[in-house]
């Protein structure tokens, strides 16, 4: 298992996996997926001027200019009001603008429009989802999968949404159900694997990974997660394996090095540890944790006197960030050494 003193690591490390998770996070919001393959903007029955707002707000929404979208949607609205799909591009876009409430507004309306268009539901679930309505989410990703059961991604994103409310075999029944519609996502595989993890079925985690793998061999993040499931088997040279790829596809991914040290150390080798250690340092030198590593593994190869300095270093920097539990933790570490010696 993990030791306690790394799970912010695990969160920080998680946080750079491209996961079926929360859209913001990414620099760039892709809102395509608000709009259904069905949604053609050649319907006979509008007047050719709305069909060219909807056209040329598409296409502004597909370079991210969602302000100039959402101008062109608003004269098609203006044109057609009763239109509910351009109620829901204007949503995306809104969305894409981090306009929360202004797209869960567009996505009632269109709702009340077309109660049984299960991109709706979608689409409002995914904004409540970014709002922490987690619980709320769930109901519109089920009411998208009652409307159209083979919603791959409704069952995907509602898999992620009950994971992040710690409901791990709920998120895995999910995940099982998008894979039997879709079995060459990788993404829900990797999704999945990360519940198992949650649950402590390191091997089934794994074989989820290797699957994510075999599909996607250049996703860099699938290898530190299956590096993390070994680590939790106790297999380090086999999570080291999986770190080394990791830093060969992708160099700059600084906690690679951290969990390459630890696993390093848990087999002993302090110094390839302090080496990995000083390489994320490198590329963070803020970084408190780094240092206590990298001074532990000085301390298990007879150097007190380097080890110390790391922790005051570590001490050093706790509180310069004004974490004062961390600070006093370390200081009381560095009182009992010196009292030894």
């Amino acid at each position: 298992m993990l030791q306690v003193n790394q799970y912010r690591y695990v969160l920080r490390f998680l946080a750079f996996a491209i996961v079926l998770g929360s859209i913001s996070s990414c620099k760039s919001i892709d809102t395509s997926f608000f709009i259904p393959p069905d949604s053609s903007v050649s319907v006979s029955s509008e007047n050719d001027a709305a069909k060219d707002f909807i056209k040329s707000g598409k296409k502004k929404s597909d370079n991210k200019d969602y302000q100039g979208a959402i101008s062109d949607y608003n004269e098609a609205i203006r044109l057609n009001p009763e239109d509910a799909r351009v109620y829901k591009f204007r949503g995306g876009a809104k969305f894409g603008l981090r306009d929360y409430q202004g797209a869960i507004t567009d996505y009632n309306e269109a709702i009340r429009l077309n109660p049984k268009d299960d991109s709706g539901y979608f689409g409002r679930a995914i904004v409540k989802g970014d709002l922490g309505d987690y619980k709320s989410a769930i109901t519109d990703f089920t009411e998208a999968i009652s409307l159209n059961p083979n919603h791959t991604l409704a069952h995907g994103f509602r898999g992620r949404t009950k994971y992040s409310l710690g409901d791990y075999q709920g998120a895995i029944t999910d995940y099982n159900e998008a894979i039997s519609i879709d079995p060459n996502s990788t993404l829900t595989y990797l999704n999945r694997g990360r519940a198992k993890s949650e649950l402590g079925d390191y091997q089934g985690a794994i074989m989820d990974y290797n699957e994510s793998i075999r599909l996607n061999p250049s996703d860099v993040n699938t290898y530190g997660l299956r590096g993390l499931a070994k680590s939790g088997l106790g297999d380090y040279q086999g999570a080291i394996t999986d770190y080394n790829e990791l830093i060969r596809l992708n160099p700059k991914d600084d906690m690679a090095y951290y969990f390459r040290g630890r696993a390093k150390s848990e087999l002993g080798d302090y110094q390839g540890a302090i080496v990995d250690y000083n390489e994320l340092i490198r590329f963070n030198p803020k970084d408190a944790g780094a240092y206590f590593s990298r001074g532990r593994a000085k301390f298990k190869l007879g150097d007190k006197q380097d080890g110390l300095r790391d922790y005051r270093e570590t001490a050093r920097i706790y509180q310069e960030k004004g974490d004062t539990s961390g600070y006093e933790r370390i200081q009381d570490l560095i009182r009992k050494i010196e009292g030894l010696r």
